[in-house]
């Protein structure tokens, strides 16, 4: 019966998850072609060691959201909040919700 008692999470915000992929032109370009799906997601704090682990890597995380693991889909970018990141880390839970671990996105967007 514990199993179904597991606590429920709210997803009261939206994130816009955000997936790239690339096309050849007549030229031999590549072309980028991004698709948006939006989702709903409760958004976490990045634990100290997740923070420390990341920046040995170059990275500054500074946000996390889960979202329900059947909507995400291998998406690399997101807009949360009017700000746009990068996915650096994803871990996929037991309870149905997927974690995304952002780092902001820099440069040209």
């Amino acid at each position: 019966m514990w199993g179904n008692a597991m606590l429920k999470i709210g997803l009261n915000n939206q994130i816009t998850l955000i997936s790239t992929e690339y096309t050849e032109d007549e030229y031999g370009n590549q072309e980028p072609t991004e698709t948006s799906t939006i989702v709903y997601c409760g958004a976490f704090s990045i634990q100290s060691q997740e923070y420390y682990n990341a920046n040995q890597i170059g990275l500054k995380p500074t946000i996390g959201v889960y979202v329900n693991t059947a909507e995400y889909g291998g998406q690399t970018q997101a807009t949360y909040n009017s700000a746009k990141y990068n996915i650096y880390r994803v871990y996929d839970r037991q309870d149905g919700y997927t974690e995304l671990y952002m780092t902001p996105k820099e440069g040209k967007s």
